[in-house]
């Protein structure tokens, strides 16, 4: 299975509220180094000027940080090795955080643009970070 085909994007940028729709998807794949692992989300995405309902699927590979921070944010906790980890018995299906959409031009197509998440929230991290212990 090779990388997956070109759709243009259909979100502005701008900040939005994700809802993971489905469960994720790991999908085995075949790059230029080889093979790898990429865990495909399928998001509804609201928010202002865009309405409520648009989707956006981001796929990630386990090593991107933003990996991390994502699995933060859909309930993960981070473990004493420093990795992410879900609970097998969560129901990921209807988990919601902020981010906001970028776009990325393609590194060997500049007729290409990629929607891309970044600044993940995760819910109720926002007020803890903001807290100056006395």
């Amino acid at each position: 299975m090779g990388l997956p085909d070109y759709e243009p994007q259909r979100l502005p940028e701008g900040t939005y509220v994700f809802t993971l729709k489905e469960e994720p998807e790991k999908r085995r794949m075949q790059g230029k180094a080889g093979e790898f692992i990429s865990v495909k989300f399928t998001f509804k995405v609201s928010g202002k000027g865009i309405g409520n309902g648009r989707q956006h699927i981001e796929s990630m590979v386990p090593w991107d940080e933003k990996y991390g921070k994502l699995l933060e944010a859909l309930g993960g906790e981070r473990g004493d090795d420093g990795r992410v980890h879900l609970s097998e018995s969560d129901d990921l299906i209807g988990k919601s955080f902020t981010a906001d959409i970028f776009h990325e031009p393609d590194k060997d197509d500049p007729d290409k643009t990629w929607a891309r998440i970044t600044n993940i929230q995760v819910p109720g991290k926002e007020e803890e970070d903001d807290q100056v212990p006395f």
